[in-house]
């Protein structure tokens, strides 16, 4: 038997609608309604275009017991096919019609009532944003989209005097900035769309100085638009204690709560969906309570 250890991450799924340059949050997500307009567009397991890739809703399943809605999401790949090998052969490339495609997916399980999702980390499969929109492509409410916002862990940089040592910020895809001069993650990525960048990483520090600090305001306001701001893929402080003698590293975007479960299956197989499904509503459901008083953060 083979064990894999995948990691799911919770998050709060809410409606927002376009206020002139800025998105604004109008609800929590209605999983319902969407799940019609897929039946009504027939949209289950076809193809849609997002972009810079393919995706498609391979099932939906509820369960009555539990309240909760399971969809197994797939990123369609059609190029860059693997091969198959073989012992003391040569390896042949996958041959696929033109309808088929090399299939990588992700699952999120979903709480109407609360507004909780519990989504895999898979990176071969559809990211965070990509998902966000594949949902909101079915949505097709104008001038709206879902949005997929990340429930943080508790970190309590305030309660002790604090010394910021350094800031460090990984972008990718960054969109337009919004004209916000009080912002300086706007700022921030403002200087990248100067030189037309997209992607990039940048940090910012004290260097040798052994008693000095970042503007703790405004490193403490830019952490908190860090957690809203889908193109922010990574972000690290290093933070020093008055009281402590070393440097603490923090990792601002992997703070996200999460669990990570443990599946055993054969060889070569693929994981059973049903048991996917279970493993998740188990674990989500040892969550709820604590998550339920933190989604309202998420919007």
């Amino acid at each position: 038997m083979n064990v894999r250890n995948i990691k799911f991450q919770y998050f709060g799924v809410v409606r927002q609608i376009k206020d002139g340059e800025k998105w604004k949050g109008i609800g929590k997500f209605d999983i319902i309604k969407w799940v019609n307009k897929v039946k009504t567009k027939r949209l289950l397991r076809e193809p849609l275009d997002l972009e810079d890739t393919k995706g498609q809703i391979e099932k939906i399943d509820y369960s009555e017991k539990e309240d909760v809605w399971i969809i197994r999401f797939m990123k369609l790949r059609g190029d860059n096919i693997p091969s198959i090998a073989k012992k003391n052969q040569e390896a042949k490339g996958i041959e696929l019609a033109d309808d088929e495609y090399i299939g990588e997916d992700v699952y999120m399980l979903y709480d109407n009532q609360t507004g909780l999702a519990m989504i895999q980390s898979n990176r071969f499969s559809l990211g965070l944003k990509r998902l966000s929109e594949l949902i909101s492509r079915v949505w097709g409410e104008n001038e709206e989209r879902i949005s997929i916002k990340a429930i943080y862990q508790d970190v309590d940089l305030k309660c002790k005097r604090k010394k910021y040592r350094t800031i460090e910020i990984s972008f990718a895809n960054i969109e337009r900035a919004e004209a916000d001069e009080k912002s300086s993650l706007s700022r921030l990525k403002k200087f990248y769309q100067s030189f037309y960048g997209v992607s990039g990483t940048i940090k910012i520090g004290i260097g040798r100085t052994r008693s000095g600090t970042l503007n703790i305001d405004e490193v403490e306001s830019l952490i908190e638009e860090i957690k809203t701001d889908s193109s922010v893929v990574g972000a690290h402080v290093k933070v020093k204690d008055d009281d402590k003698a070393y440097v603490e590293t923090i990792d601002l975007i992997e703070n996200i709560y999460n669990d990570i479960i443990e599946f055993k299956t054969p060889e070569k197989t693929v994981l059973d969906p049903e048991y996917m499904a279970r493993n998740m509503i188990k674990y989500y459901k040892d969550r709820k309570e604590e998550l339920s008083s933190r989604v309202i953060r998420a919007k």
